[in-house]
């Protein structure tokens, strides 16, 4: 074991040190069993030059992180019956941390209110959080520009099932179809263009969006956060609603607007 242990010394080690090294073990050696010493020898560079010791331990951990890196990977798998995408994947320790320091705050319980207790399972905050952590980046305009512009979710249906909130809309990435009260939720506080044939050619009308700029500052500076009753979900977490709908003739302005986090936001247009 003693042997084995001098031999496995790193190459720094000088002809002292792995002396030293071996003097250490055989005194451990008059008390320690062959099981217990070998444990001993692994650690035996911190007793005799704990300096290297930090030095390969630094250097063997940059090697590892920089392997583990490499295997950090990501599949998507669309599930056969269309009711969603699952994911399957392994991160490395440090995207790991990173990605838990990020998701952790925006999967936090909501507060109790009149309705009792938050009703998701913590598996459902996570899946929650991570679609919030999503659309918080896309918002910031910080990610890199695909065809000229920052990248979004399009998503196409006809006017008169946008009104009536009836049929179906389309997610032009991915062809799935979304209810028609789902882009109505979409539509509160989205670019919106028409598109459509116009003198005889193909036309995209330039997209108007709500409450941004000093509307939306006004908004927050009002609202401090979700306005539904009981929730404290901060501004940055919180879309614009319309109270009265724009789809009904509600104007965009700050008497008929309201922040709402996502969930809240959804269950109001439930």
């Amino acid at each position: 074991m003693i042997a084995k242990a001098i031999r496995d010394l790193p190459k720094e080690a000088g002809q002292e040190t792995r002396a030293e090294a071996e003097q250490v073990l055989v005194e451990h050696a008059r008390v320690f069993d062959p099981k217990d010493l070998a444990g001993l020898g692994r650690a035996v560079l911190n007793s005799v030059d704990p300096d290297l010791a930090d030095k390969v331990l630094a250097k063997k951990l940059a090697e590892e992180e920089a392997k583990a890196a490499r295997r950090c990977e990501l599949s998507l798998y669309d599930a056969p019956d269309g009711s969603g995408t699952h994911i399957r994947g392994k991160l490395d320790p440090i995207a790991a941390d990173r990605f838990r320091t990020a998701i952790e705050p925006l999967s936090k319980p909501l507060p109790t209110t009149a309705d009792g207790l938050d009703p998701r399972s913590a598996a459902q905050r996570r899946g929650e959080a991570l679609d919030e952590l999503i659309r918080r980046y896309l918002n910031a305009g910080a990610s890199p520009s695909q065809g000229g512009e920052k990248p979004h979710i399009v998503v196409t249906i006809t006017d008169e099932n946008l009104v009536n909130g009836t049929g179906l809309g389309r997610l032009l990435r991915t062809g799935t179809y979304v209810s028609a009260r789902t882009v109505q939720e979409w539509a509160c506080d989205a670019k919106i263009s028409w598109f459509g044939i116009r003198d005889g050619e193909v036309a995209l009308s330039d997209g108007t969006r709500f409450f941004t700029g000093r509307l939306r500052k006004l908004l927050e500076l009002r609202d401090r956060g979700c306005a539904f009753p009981g929730c404290d979900r901060p501004p940055a977490w919180c879309h614009g609603h319309h109270i009265r709908s724009w789809l009904n003739g509600g104007p965009t302005t700050l008497a008929n607007g309201a922040l709402l986090c996502g969930y809240h936001h959804r269950l109001i247009h439930q």
